[in-house]
């Protein structure tokens, strides 16, 4: 025992103490495997076993919870905020080119979504292609703080438009008040916004001097005369006004490419001939391995358009339509529908998750007819692609495409598919993969590479 406690304890293992759970000389016989093993999850169980006899250790990668940029090139959202009381229409900005009356910016609307600021209900129009103009003095510029942003004219003559709205970027401290103290937080009052928040950065002689924002809210603009709701801060009579404000009309692209890329051309000589049938494309050259890519038999017999009871051949299947697995809502979650004209009302509503997955799906109603939906404003409102007028509350079903199970179609003939599947993971740091596939019998919705909306 003197020369396992003493002196080879000094060389082997000179920060294991004495009073370990371990038998020491069965620790001594393994310490070459121990550290062989350093660093592995094998080392720190072994450790917490000897030192403690402790089972029960797990394990935390912060990787799991780390966010991981794209290779490529990538941008920032781009966004505008209307008032929604004061627009009309707005369920016809999604999809839709608008226009700005005063800086004659134009941009293409990708989602209009809605939610409330306090009493104030706001949409943001996420754009795209977002194109600067000249306004009556010839100044270039993009969408402004006030201005009108408007659609053309569909095909009933309806047009949508609203007026863009600003938020605080700083406040001006008016009157100081008392008895605050460095970081109450204070809601913010008055002005022709909402939804404010801002926290006291310095204070002299318990008077509030400078204060940082939290929230910058919706609907403010310079100058606007703002009050501080003190409740729970110890503080009173402080006042103050805008300094700043965000132009959320402003367009902000970041363009860094972070890794190199470049251009392949995909193909080769016999495929890409001019006599060939049908033109090439990348979709023709679409490879996978075992892990991602099957094949499977069709049904013809329940192959139908969605918004059709007919059936259709296979062979409208083509390379790079998209495939996903069918789920369903019905009013049993969401309560039933009322429709006057193109719009849709359910009593209870989607979650917001749903809201975002059910436009292009198949909304059949208790009588047996079908629609499309096309978007939504809200939680309650879907807008479809059809005409319907139902005064009544009826019961309804909405199949559209899983977010869990989905692929694309490599190729396609009257009984069978190939594709690829896409819902899968792959972890590179413990090589691990893992993919939902589809299984026997599982009803599927496919997306027409060359549609679009």
């Amino acid at each position: 025992e003197g020369l396992i406690d003493d002196a080879w304890k000094k060389e082997f293992y000179t920060n294991i103490p004495t009073s370990t759970k371990t038998d020491r000389r069965q620790l001594l016989k393994n310490m070459k495997e121990v550290y062989q093993s350093k660093g592995n999850e094998s080392s720190f169980t072994w450790l917490f076993r000897s030192l403690y006899a402790k089972e029960d250790v797990e394990f935390y990668y912060p990787k799991t919870d780390m966010s991981k940029f794209s290779h490529g090139k990538w941008t920032l959202d781009k966004s505008i905020k209307i008032l929604t009381s004061t627009a009309n229409n707005i369920n016809l900005f999604t999809g839709q080119n608008i226009t700005g009356l005063s800086s004659n910016a134009t941009a293409t609307v990708e989602t209009a979504i809605s939610s409330f600021a306090g009493s104030l209900q706001v949409t943001e129009l996420t754009l795209s292609s977002v194109v600067a103009g000249l306004d009556a003095d010839g100044t270039l510029g993009n969408f402004r703080i006030g201005e009108a942003v408007q659609t053309a004219a569909d095909a009933n003559g309806d047009i949508a438009i609203g007026y863009t709205l600003g938020t605080v970027t700083s406040v001006t401290v008016d009157v100081g008040g008392t008895n605050y103290i460095p970081g109450d937080e204070i809601a913010i009052t008055g002005g022709g916004g909402a939804d404010a928040r801002a926290r006291v950065a310095t204070t002299q002689d318990d008077v509030v001097q400078v204060v940082t924002l939290v929230d910058s809210g919706d609907g403010y603009t310079v100058n606007d005369a703002v009050e501080f709701i003190d409740e729970g801060t110890g503080g009173s009579g402080a006042t103050a006004k805008v300094n700043t404000i965000i132009k959320t009309t402003e367009v902000l692209i970041q363009s860094e490419i972070i890794d190199t890329y470049k251009a392949q051309v995909i193909g080769n000589t016999a495929i890409l001939e001019t006599t060939i049938a049908i033109p090439a494309t990348s979709n023709s050259h679409l490879y996978g391995n075992s892990s991602l890519v099957f094949t499977a038999g069709i049904k013809s017999t329940t192959a139908k358009y969605l918004d059709s009871e007919g059936n259709f051949a296979n062979s409208h299947l083509a390379p790079g339509d998209r495939i996903a697995k069918q789920v369903s809502i019905d009013e049993t979650t969401a309560g039933q529908l009322t429709q006057s004209s193109r719009t849709v009302t359910l009593a209870t509503g989607l979650t917001q998750e749903e809201t975002l997955d059910v436009p292009g799906s198949k909304l059949t109603y208790a009588n047996g007819n079908n629609n499309i939906i096309t978007g939504f404003t809200n939680n309650k409102t879907l807008t479809v692609k059809d005409i319907h007028t139902i005064s009544d509350g009826e019961d309804w079903d909405i199949y559209y495409k899983s977010n869990t199970h989905w692929g694309t179609i490599i190729g396609a003939n009257s009984t069978q598919v190939l594709y690829a599947i896409g819902s899968y993971k792959r972890d590179k740091d413990i090589s691990t993969f893992s993919a939902n596939n589809f299984s026997n019998n599982d009803s599927i919705i496919v997306y027409d590479v060359n549609k679009t909306k």
